[in-house]
């Protein structure tokens, strides 16, 4: 059995076939030490892996990785992007839900939904603008997602599920898009926690992810559906569509945090 020390914790003990997956996942940082029963004091983990010790450069490099996430300036950035974005199309649906055919619009978002309106001339400039605002605010979560799972490599997180790349792929396969999305959310809110912080955070994303999922199909359902053109059901629509770019930025703020939170507590 095998102890490992990284990101100045000890854990284990593993099996030696464990150890070696982790390393091939990316697991386990390069200055991680290795101890077994045996052995005198730790030693490097390329030496338990058969490899050649990290060069100046490739330590270097990875310092300046760990620099860069520290700083955290291009989540942050993205994290601000995206409650920029949220709450210009949350503004821009509010204005413009006075009636029951202007709700249709900006309930479904769609082109297609014009012929339903009055022919006021502000209604297609607005109309182009609140789907341009949609779709750039989903851009910017689809790259925070990816830059939040990266940062997990940083942070040095065990069974990692997902690659950064597939945790934006998933969104766009179909059928596996009604779960996947979730279970990588689910999991980067998790694995964002530093395991000496207490459990009770965690729980409280688990609800608030599961309730933005939720809000996410169901938006997705009802405007398909399509059932009826009132009023009311397309205020229910653009309900769900409000929540649907208002929770996200929610997260995605709170999960930022917490992986802040992680690498203070392993400085």
């Amino acid at each position: 059995m095998i102890y490992i020390a990284r990101n100045w914790e000890q854990e284990g003990p593993f099996e030696a076939a464990e150890v070696r997956r982790m390393h091939e996942a990316g697991e386990i940082p390069p200055d991680t030490r290795y101890w077994q029963e045996g052995m005198q004091d730790w030693r490097p983990i390329h030496e338990f892996m058969g490899l050649p010790p990290e060069t100046p450069e490739a330590a270097k490099a990875r310092e300046e990785d760990y620099a860069k996430f520290h700083n955290l300036g291009s989540t942050l950035i993205l994290v601000w992007l995206l409650w920029g974005a949220a709450f210009s199309l949350y503004l821009l649906i509010a204005w413009h839900s006075s009636t029951g055919a202007e709700v249709a619009v900006f309930a479904t978002l769609e082109a297609s939904s014009l012929p339903r309106v009055s022919s006021a001339p502000w209604v297609l400039p607005t109309l182009y603008t609140a789907i341009g605002t949609g779709l750039t605010g989903w851009i910017f979560f689809l790259l925070w997602v990816y830059r939040a799972q990266l940062n997990l490599r940083f942070l040095g997180a065990r069974d990692r599920d997902f690659s950064p790349g597939w945790a934006v792929g998933w969104f766009f396969i179909p059928l596996a898009n009604l779960v996947k999305p979730f279970e990588m959310m689910t999991q980067l809110a998790e694995r964002s926690r530093a395991p000496s912080m207490p459990s009770r955070p965690w729980r409280q994303m688990g609800a608030l992810i599961l309730f933005w999922w939720i809000t996410h199909i169901a938006g997705g359902g009802l405007r398909l559906s399509m059932a009826s053109n009132s009023p009311a059901f397309f205020s229910v629509i653009l309900i769900a569509r409000s929540l649907n770019y208002l929770l996200p930025a929610v997260i995605a703020s709170i999960i930022t945090f917490e992986q802040n939170r992680h690498r203070a507590a392993q400085s």
